[in-house]
């Protein structure tokens, strides 16, 4: 007697729908298949089970965004960053000491400055005012195959291997 299964999990946009507050569907694509089989290769005494598992992986790649302090700011000018045009949410202060969001470069880390001059000098793009970079990200393509065996010698009903 051979026993065994098949399966597949499988998730594509052609079957999902748009997130509610998403703009576009998921590019995401994900098929999940395989199977296992199993039973005696002789009778009472030798058995096999054998399994296998592909997955396919597919999706577009996502923006992503990242933080760099313009020259403007490591001048000690924040009004910009502060400003409405780069917070939603309106104007913002800055707390303490920093009148008319001015902070002194006296009071910043000069292995701060050092590191991120050399950042900046270094990024293929500049940031905006608001020192925000979008840079976009990778495409996923993933391919994984797995196997499992077993083989069991049954030598007697209190000897197996």
């Amino acid at each position: 007697d051979f026993h065994g299964d098949l399966f597949e999990f499988l998730r594509n946009d052609l079957f999902n729908a748009r997130q509610y507050f998403s703009p576009t569907k998921s590019s995401l694509k994900r098929n999940q298949y395989g199977g296992t089989v199993g039973g005696p290769i002789r009778k009472n005494k030798l058995f096999f089970f054998g399994g296998y598992q592909g997955t396919k992986l597919r999706s577009d790649p996502a923006n992503a965004e990242a933080f760099v302090p313009t020259a403007q700011m490591l001048a000690g000018d924040w009004t910009t960053f502060t400003s409405p045009a780069c917070n939603p949410g309106g104007q913002i202060a800055l707390r303490g000491p920093f009148v008319g969001n001015q902070i002194s470069p006296a009071l910043y880390s000069k292995v701060a400055l050092y590191i991120t001059n050399k950042i900046l000098t270094s990024l293929p793009v500049q940031p905006n005012a608001c020192g925000l970079i979008t840079y976009p990200g990778a495409i996923t393509k993933e391919d994984r195959w797995q196997f499992v065996s077993k083989v069991d010698y049954q030598r007697s009903d209190r000897h197996s291997i």
